[in-house]
This record gives C-alpha cells, structure tokens and sequence, in this order.
C-alpha cells in the first residue's frame, strides 16, 4: 500500500503534463474545449448527485449527470426507468458507491466503465423484511455497539482501505491527516487509523473522506485515458473535504446513536463514539425491521441517559425512526439530520459541509 501511494506524485504529473498553465494541475481554456471523445464531451453517469458532484469537480468539462438528484428519494428501493439505463448504457464513465447500495445501476452497464468506491456486490434492499441468509449480502459482525470498525477516535488520524477504491485508483491517494491539518498530498502512516472497508462495509461510502478522494483519483486516470488533453484537477475534491475534516476531529468525545447508520464514517473521523444499541443497529445494517426487543433497548438508552445525541435519517424515516426522534426530543436530547443525498441541485460538497457544520454545532453546545 505504502509503495502504491508513494507513485501518486508521478500520476499526478503524467496527468498535468499536457497543457499545464498553473500549479493547480489544469490546463488552458483552449485545451479544456478539447474535452472529447470522438468529437463529443466525455459523459459521466452517476448513481446520485454525490458521484457526480465529484465527477464535476475533477474535470469541469465534462459532461456528469445523476441519475438520483435530490432528496426525496430513498435511494435504497430506487427503481430505475428505461430512459435512466439507456443514458448509463451510453455514457462513457459510470460513476457508483457500490457495496449494493446502487446495485440497480451497476449491474446492468458495462462493467469496464464502472468507477466505484466499494466492491461491487449485490443484495436486496428491501426495507421491512428480514432478509435472512440468502436475502441481504450485507450481513456485519459489529462488535458488542454492533460497529465492527476497530480504531481508536484520539489523535492519531486514520487509513481507510477501501480495497476497490483504492486497487483501481491509480494507487494515488495519499493522504497526510496529523495534527497540523488534512494534507492531500497524503500518506496514511503505519500509525494511523486503519479501516478494512471489504464488500461487508457500511455502504453510505462519500461520507467517508478518504473514499471519495480515492474516487476522484479514478476518475481522473479514466478521464485521462479517454482526453489526455482533457482538464484534470483531482486535488481540487481533496480541497474541498480538507476543512471538511478539519471539523470533524475538534468534535467533542459525546455518546451518539443513529436511527440508522447512515453517519459511520463520518463518526470514524471524529473522537465521539457510536452507541446505537447493538440489535438494533444490527437489524438497520441489515435493512431489515428491528424487532420489539431492539426498539426497547434503544427508547430505554434515551430514556437513562447514556445517549448525548441522536442522528436521524430523514430520507429513510418509518414510524419507528419517528417514535425514536419524538422520544429523543422529550428528553432534551439533541438531534441531528444527516440526510443520503443533496437536495435537489444542491452541490454535494456544501451539503457535506453543511451537515458537519449542523453535527459540530449541536455536539459542541452540549460539551460547554
């Protein structure tokens, strides 16, 4: 891993080599016009905003779009249309989570266009039943919080192995996240914060910093490969999320929960600790329904106290998630939304920045 992200530096500059004008790794107008792909802008297709949003961000020129643009969708039993596959199927570049979660999208294009961040497994995601063993492919051993993430939330900063993200990048991701700030010319140290994310990973991946960087490294390499006159500026994703993370590791050490986890990445970047009752949150990993018994625990922990904030899913509410919220609210116990996608039009970096932002300023109040 060590000697694959010590090659980023050389990716970067074979990349910016044609046309350079400046230090931030683009090239001229003139040059940009030339983004093509016999004689047509590279099109990107993403599964959500979020991909596409990155997309953009790499290369200005070319032409992204997302299939899920705004928040009124649960993305999880999306169902495309006819006109929605015909655009992947022509699209150049196909741009994806994976880990299931846009498994109705990238399983039926051309599997060389696929730039993802997860493996690229399927499973059902089919909220209200128990899926059982041949249902969801997604079935996690989370430890006794029911959160299989073995890391320490100190100081020390953290090395996320993503294992597609990364083995398909161009190897050039290195991140340098210590004390003095987010460094995007990285390099995650032996003493950093290791995370294993295989095909049983959380799948709600852009929240996780490193992943999307990775991402981005992707489509650069991609975009490259099809233009190598094309503008590429793959650092320019890691600027934006670099203050982004620099939020998130001054959060206080509260006790958090989640009506589901659509937050796991985003509390790995942060001292607080997860503490969402293990059967249920085993149960919402699973996308299955939690059982009485799971409800019980988790009204009980609002209810004593041992929960200092609560992080709801608005995109995937059901009446249990509700009753979870009303019963957060009686007891004086924040809450925080973190929604699956932007809103409509909304860029995916300011909701990022946004939700952090609302998460720190409810964290911090209840640390004074």
């Amino acid at each position: 891993m060590k000697l694959t992200r010590m090659l980023a530096p050389l990716f970067i500059g074979v990349l910016t080599l044609a046309g350079c004008s400046s230090a931030d790794n683009t090239t001229s107008s003139s040059e940009a016009a030339s983004t093509t792909v016999d004689g047509n802008n590279i099109t990107v297709v993403a599964s959500t905003q979020v991909w596409a949003d990155v997309a953009k961000e790499v290369s200005p020129d070319i032409d992204a779009t997302a299939i899920i643009n705004g928040d009124e969708t649960d993305p999880h039993s999306f169902e495309p249309t006819a006109a929605d596959m015909a655009k992947a199927k022509a699209a150049d570049i196909i741009v994806v989570g994976g880990g299931g979660y846009d498994a109705w999208l990238y399983t039926a294009v051309d599997q060389d266009k696929i730039i993802h961040a997860l493996p690229l497994t399927t499973h059902d995601h089919d909220h209200g039943h128990d899926h059982g063993e041949e249902g969801h492919d997604h079935d996690h051993d989370h430890g006794e919080e029911g959160h299989d993430h073995d890391h320490d939330h100190g100081d020390k900063d953290h090395d996320h192995d993503h294992g597609a993200a990364e083995s398909e990048s161009a190897e050039a991701h290195e991140h340098e996240h210590g004390e003095e700030g987010h460094d995007h010319d990285h390099a995650h140290g032996e003493e950093g914060h290791h995370h294993d994310h295989d095909a049983e990973a959380n799948e709600h991946i852009w929240y996780d910093i490193d992943a999307v960087d990775a991402v981005a490294e992707q489509i650069a390499q991609r975009v490259a490969e099809l233009d190598p006159k094309a503008t590429i500026n793959a650092g320019a994703v890691a600027d934006k999320l670099a203050p982004i993370h620099e939020t998130l590791k001054d959060l206080p050490a509260i006790t958090v929960a989640q009506t589901e986890p659509i937050a796991d990445y985003i509390i790995e970047q942060t001292p607080m600790k997860e503490a969402t009752p293990s059967g249920y949150r085993h149960a919402t990993l699973n996308e299955s329904e939690p059982s009485a018994a799971d409800v019980a625990a988790f009204l009980k922990a609002l209810d004593d106290g041992s929960i200092d904030l609560l992080i709801y899913n608005p995109q995937t509410a059901t009446e249990t998630t509700k009753k979870l919220r009303e019963e957060a609210e009686k007891h004086n116990i924040p809450v925080v939304e973190i929604s699956e996608t932007p809103a409509k039009d909304q860029n995916f970096f300011t909701f990022y920045a946004d939700e952090v932002d609302n998460l720190a300023a409810a964290a911090k109040a209840l640390n004074k």
